[in-house]
Parts: C-alpha cells; structure tokens; sequence
C-alpha cells in the first residue's frame, strides 16, 4: 500500500513509503472539537529565564533563581504541550503569548513536580492541568 499524505494545500497525495500522515500544518478538528497529538521531537529543558520549546512535547524548568519564562503560539491545532518543574531554586513565572483567557495567561511553578498540561486550538492555549505530580496536589503550580 503507497503512503498518503494529507496536506491543507494539496489535499491527499501519494508518496513512497506505507501508511497514513497528516502534514502538520492540518489540525484535527471536528466542530468545536480538537484532537491533541504529541510532537515527535525530544524533550526540552529551560533553565532560568527564556522561551520554552513549542516543538517539543515535555519542557522541565530548571531555576537558579526567581525566572521569567514564556510559551509562544504553537506549531497546529491539536499539538499538546507540558511543562514541569524539575528543578527549584526560585520561582519560574511562566507568561503564556496567546491564552484562552487573560485570567490563565500566567502559571507560577514554585515546587518540584509542579506541571501545567496545555493544547494549542489553533488561536490560543487551553490549559487541560495544573497540578503537582511529586505532592498529588492541585494548590502549586497557580494559575492566573
């Protein structure tokens, strides 16, 4: 069986090769349903203050000190991103470019374990978790 590709530009194309692939320039919609696909890419890890990775899926975040860190638009509908503390020698204030509210456009991580699980719609990221995964609790990181 040829490889299909599916494009936005040019439809279903056939390749050599097997299978099925959606390049990534199409999003998985249906209404106003998004299907959420991870990046193939390996992980990521900011220290201190800077941007985060939008191509890869998991970002853990090192401090040294207090950091100003931010997430810019993502890559295609569907594409699913987490960011998790691993390191906490200062708070790490995440500024999200584009959220899905002004009241959810900042996420403070101040423990270890703090995760914030989120997708990109296409027009802004939509926070799916917050929670800490090293305590099993909601109250860190906080969104805001």
């Amino acid at each position: 069986m040829p490889k299909v590709v599916y494009t936005a530009a040019k439809g279903l194309v056939q390749e050599t090769g097997s299978g099925f692939e959606l390049d990534t320039s199409v999003g998985l919609t249906n209404g106003g349903f998004v299907a959420g696909f991870i990046p193939d890419a390996a992980l990521d890890t900011r220290t201190d203050a800077g941007a985060v990775s939008v191509t890869s899926y998991m970002t853990y975040v090192v401090t040294t000190g207090a950091a100003a860190i931010t997430l810019a638009n993502g890559t295609a509908a569907g594409q699913l991103k987490k960011i998790m503390m691993s390191v906490d020698a200062g708070d790490a204030t995440l500024t999200i470019a584009t959220p899905f509210s002004a009241g959810t456009n900042q996420v403070v991580f101040s423990n270890i374990g703090d995760t914030v699980e989120l997708l990109w719609t296409g027009s802004y990221w939509r926070i799916l978790a917050a929670h800490n995964v090293a305590a099993g609790n909601t109250s860190t990181p906080v969104v805001s």
